[in-house]
């Protein structure tokens, strides 16, 4: 559901009597804007001379419980680099009217008083108003950085600082407004509290995850495990899980599926295999995981029970991965390299969700699994040789082969049923 769509200006989003914190999930992508991005964003806003250039949507879910009682946080999924890169354009233009203030303290001390406003909340012990994940020293080198400012009280000296996008970011905005006086340097703060920015607020990680795809222009899309990672580690957080071996945890599932193509496919395969005879793991009429539906699923299991779906994601991923890369310890799979190189040749990944439901049975030997993944294979060359079965049939086609199997699982579950299934010499009733 969505909550609210408006246009905001900068002035607007960071306003002095506002209670608004943006809140980056602690586990979401480190800031990534580079020196070409920098320079859009500055030039764009001189080249509108002050009309309040637009420079993208802010995609937010609301937190029904805040980290400060008295300040309203919104969970930002989408806006990360943008909110990041104004503020530290406001931090350089804050240090350069400070350099600059040639006797004129009243004048000074008013525009210096306008950006603190921008950037902290004054009435809440001095919080930043905008939160960046934690990510590669993310929210470490803003916050040293608004210490370096005297915004913001800092414990001990962040080490590398200086070396990292954060503060390269700000170095990047002071060289080009070091030629400004005090009457541009004001200028060009009028300028930035005009800049544009569609917000739009929304009740769900699932909602974010529909509207995503379509608003993203510069910024850097998160795809749906994106999404599942923050929600997963936000929960389990709260249920009391350390959120350092949570992290580690998370950091062996990516280990195991590499990239954010194979995680969605995991992803979508886990519970197309395992919600057809778990309940626990069966949401109601969702039978099949789709790209579309895959953040809705995740977020209401997350709510489940988000220690069990995190355990097993790990294990099963890590089934996955050997059958993906081959691993010469694996106990099922150690000696099938050339088979499964074989199937992966036959542009078989679907097969992955039979092979997954088998390993978690814990049936049958590496014979079994010689025979079933060869059946597999000829199969999946049989269909690029003739179409047989359109794409988006395959995995309806394998999940019916799991129900048959565990409808009778003393006469179903060998390799002569499975390979009699896939190539039809036998009759399914």
């Amino acid at each position: 559901m969505i909550y609210n769509t408006n246009h905001y200006t900068i002035a607007d989003l960071f306003r002095e009597s506002g209670n608004v914190r943006y809140v980056i999930p602690k586990f979401q992508r480190e800031y990534i804007w580079s020196r070409e991005n920098w320079q859009i964003l500055f030039d764009d806003m001189l080249e509108g001379n002050g009309e309040g250039n637009f420079i993208g949507s802010i995609l937010c879910v609301k937190n029904e419980t805040p980290s400060i009682p008295e300040v309203q946080e919104l969970e930002v999924v989408d806006g990360q680099q943008r909110l990041a890169t104004i503020s530290l354009l406001l931090c350089a233009l804050y240090t350069t009217i400070k350099d600059r203030s040639d006797n004129r303290f009243a004048a000074v001390d008013d525009l210096l008083k306008t950006i603190k406003t921008r950037l902290v909340h004054e009435g809440a012990g001095l919080q930043m108003k905008v939160v960046l994940s934690q990510q590669h020293g993310n929210l470490a080198d803003y916050g040293a950085l608004l210490a370096d400012l005297g915004l913001l009280k800092m414990g001990d000296e962040v080490k590398g600082k200086k070396v990292r996008k954060i503060y390269k970011a700000y170095a990047y905005f002071l060289d080009r407004l070091k030629e400004y006086d005090v009457d541009g340097l004001r200028k060009l703060l009028s300028w930035v509290d005009t800049i544009l920015v569609v917000m739009i607020e929304v009740s769900s990680h699932a909602d974010a995850f529909m509207l995503f795809e379509g608003l993203n222009d510069r910024g850097v899309p998160l795809a749906a495990g994106d999404l599942i990672k923050n929600k997963m580690l936000s929960e389990l957080e709260r249920k009391g899980m350390n959120i350092d071996d949570a992290f580690k945890g998370w950091n062996m599932f990516l280990d195991n599926v590499v990239n954010h193509t194979v995680q969605e496919r995991f992803l979508r395969q886990y519970y197309n295999v395992f919600h057809l005879f778990r309940h626990e793991l069966k949401i109601d009429a969702i039978e099949k995981a789709t790209k579309a539906n895959l953040v809705k699923i995740y977020e209401s299991l997350i709510s489940r029970d988000a220690k069990l779906l995190f355990d097993e994601l790990v294990a099963k991923s890590a089934t996955y991965h050997a059958l993906m890369k081959g691993d010469e310890k694996h106990p099922l799979f150690g000696s099938l390299s050339t088979e499964l190189e074989a199937l992966a040749d036959a542009k078989a990944s679907p097969a992955y969700m039979v092979l997954l439901y088998l390993a978690s049975a814990n049936v049958g030997d590496q014979a079994f699994y010689k025979k079933v993944i060869d059946a597999l294979t000829s199969y999946f060359n049989k269909r690029n040789l003739t179409d047989y079965h359109e794409e988006k049939d395959v995995d309806l086609f394998f999940m019916d082969l799991i129900k048959k199997i565990e409808e009778d699982k003393a006469n179903r579950l060998n390799a002569d049923y499975i390979a009699g299934y896939l190539t039809h010499t036998i009759y399914l009733k």
